[in-house]
Parts: structure tokens; sequence; C-alpha cells
């Protein structure tokens, strides 16, 4: 299979378990402080560096080393107008 789609897959997996991404969101929730600058490494689709955006990050550097799956992230932050305060790194 190929390496881009594998990776889609999984993150597809890892987004659709509504349980994992809400233990996440606490998680974040507990640890991000207004004004923290924050590092997703392996950001994926982006839902963490979001999650960290939105808890008052005034900076997240999402990491993704594939390009297909940072173009995604992009969308992905770009469509919950938190381009000015994620730079997706890749």
């Amino acid at each position: 299979m190929d390496s881009a789609l594998s990776n889609l897959l999984l993150i597809d997996e890892c987004l659709f378990d509504e349980k994992r991404v809400q233990t996440f969101a606490r998680a974040i929730k507990k640890s991000v402080k207004v004004g923290d600058i924050v590092v997703d490494a392996g950001t994926g689709t982006g839902i963490i560096a979001l999650l960290a955006a939105k808890a008052g990050a005034k900076k997240v550097y999402a990491v993704e080393w594939d390009p297909e799956i940072a173009r995604v992230a992009v969308q992905n932050i770009r469509a919950n107008n938190f381009h000015n305060t994620i730079e997706v790194v890749n």
C-alpha cells in the first residue's frame, strides 16, 4: 500500500474515534494555557493543533513530514480560521 494512502487511512481512523479525540481535547484544555507556544509533532490533519489553538495557545507549530497530509492540515486550519495562530511546518 502506498505510504501516503496508509497514513491517510490511519489518520481517518483516529479522527473518527470520538473517545480518543475527546480524551485529547480534555488533556489539552488542562495543559495549554492562554499565551502558550505549542509544538504538535506529527500533526496529521491538524486536529491537535486546532485544539491547542482553541485552548488559547498564542502560536502552534504543527509539524508534518508528509506533504500531502500537511496540505490537508493547512486546509483544515484555514477552514477553522486559525491560520494566523497555527503554522504548518513541512
